[in-house]
């Protein structure tokens, strides 16, 4: 079985809610895939990938770490960059060209194309 038939056949593995909560909650894809490479093959594994198969929304808004925000984007920008093997990463905001975003995650990377620097999106 494929990582994404895992989860396809898994839908629990993708979201919780507790008994108080209303609605589901997305889990976070760094909590999900460790558990399932562990039970797919064995406890000591690890796997690791030379392409990027997921990335955090650019400016997503952290509750907890506001100070760290850019630098997780400039991260995604790098780890891009050398997914597509790229030889000379920009960090100018073009490698988010070849991921699906939505239209908001979008204008901040327009923002970011166009000015070279990060925004919040409450501020756009």
């Amino acid at each position: 079985r494929t990582l994404i038939q895992m989860l396809q056949n898994d839908v629990g593995a993708l979201v919780w809610k507790s008994k108080k909560m209303r609605a589901y909650h997305a889990k976070p894809i760094d909590k999900i895939l460790p558990r399932h490479v562990r039970e797919t093959f064995g406890e000591r594994s690890v796997h690791l990938t030379d392409k990027v198969a997921f990335v955090r929304c650019p400016m997503l808004g952290s509750l907890l770490h506001q100070q760290w925000e850019q630098g997780f984007c400039e991260s995604t920008e790098l780890q891009l960059g050398l997914s597509m093997e790229v030889s000379n990463v920009a960090n100018d905001g073009t490698d988010w060209n070849n991921v699906w975003l939505t239209e908001e995650d979008r204008k901040v990377v327009e923002h970011r194309q166009r000015r070279g620097k990060w925004t919040e999106r409450t501020k756009l």
